[in-house]
């Protein structure tokens, strides 16, 4: 992901606190990469976070929050790097491609375990039953 596009959407002049907010959930709570202590919001509490921002957007007494431009300047932090754990595939074209790759040294962090993945996995299809079987109890009521 490239974090200065970020930046650079932020300080454009036509940035509203609205699209602050939106690039702000984008990028720290979707477009992340997986790792330990590391995840990906749920969709239930991301349509909360943008049901809210589309009632400001709506509110007759917040009309600057969508409309009025205030750019920001914010600071680039480096990303920290996730160790990945390859399968066989991946690692054969990661050795034929090495010699053109460098080297990363910086600070990096370990990425999520096989069985915290399908840990992730079971839990969000925990949450889409939840969800399917208030549906139903909705409409036998």
């Amino acid at each position: 992901m490239n974090h200065q596009w970020f930046i650079k959407l932020h300080a454009h002049p036509d940035c509203t606190k609205f699209i602050h907010d939106v690039l702000d959930v984008v990028e720290k709570e979707m477009l992340i990469v997986l790792s330990q202590g590391r995840e990906r919001s749920l969709s239930g509490p991301l349509r909360d976070k943008f049901r809210k921002m589309q009632d400001r957007c709506m509110d007759q007494n917040d009309h600057d929050y969508a409309i009025k431009p205030t750019p920001e300047e914010r600071e680039f932090k480096k990303p920290v790097a996730v160790e990945a754990i390859l399968d066989t595939v991946t690692e054969e074209a990661k050795q034929q491609t090495r010699k053109r790759l460098p080297e990363y040294d910086g600070p990096r962090q370990p990425s999520m375990r096989p069985e915290d993945l399908a840990r992730m996995d079971e839990l969000r299809e925990g949450v889409g039953n939840v969800t399917i079987n208030e549906r139903e109890k909705g409409t036998d009521e």
